[in-house]
């Protein structure tokens, strides 16, 4: 399974946020089979450029997720570039596009409540409902 942004920054946070119970327990047990995306440690850095995250010290967050052996996936070029040439893209968050192409490359579910990517419906994606 992959984490998309939101779950991740909630994860950290200690907080469910828009996480329904049942993701939650799922999240809580199975944390070790849960990967989370170079990336979005990054957009964590951005949002806290531009005021919009505060309370998450990412290197900190670094270290916890190395050290609870969470799976960091990198980015690749392959990646990179099925972002830039996505059709029927949710929005045009590249993070989010990003997310989404690598979940498809790496045939992982992607745990979102993200309702414009729940909605897609592309080869190869399998997509969980962190609403639930």
């Amino acid at each position: 399974m992959l984490a998309d942004t939101h779950i991740l920054i909630w994860a950290l946070e200690g907080q469910r946020g828009s996480i329904g119970p049942k993701t939650w327990a799922m999240l809580q047990e199975k944390y070790q089979s849960v990967a989370v995306s170079s990336i979005s440690l990054l957009e964590i850095k951005l949002k806290q450029r531009r005021g919009k995250l505060t309370d998450i010290d990412t290197s900190a967050a670094l270290a916890l997720l190395k050290q609870r052996q969470v799976p960091i996936l990198e980015v690749t070029a392959e990646q990179a570039i099925a972002t830039a040439t996505a059709k029927n893209a949710p929005h045009a968050d590249p993070f989010d596009l990003l997310l989404v192409a690598q979940a498809q490359e790496k045939q992982l579910p992607l745990i979102t409540c993200d309702k414009a990517i729940l909605a897609l419906q592309l080869p190869g994606l399998q997509l969980i409902d962190a609403r639930q």
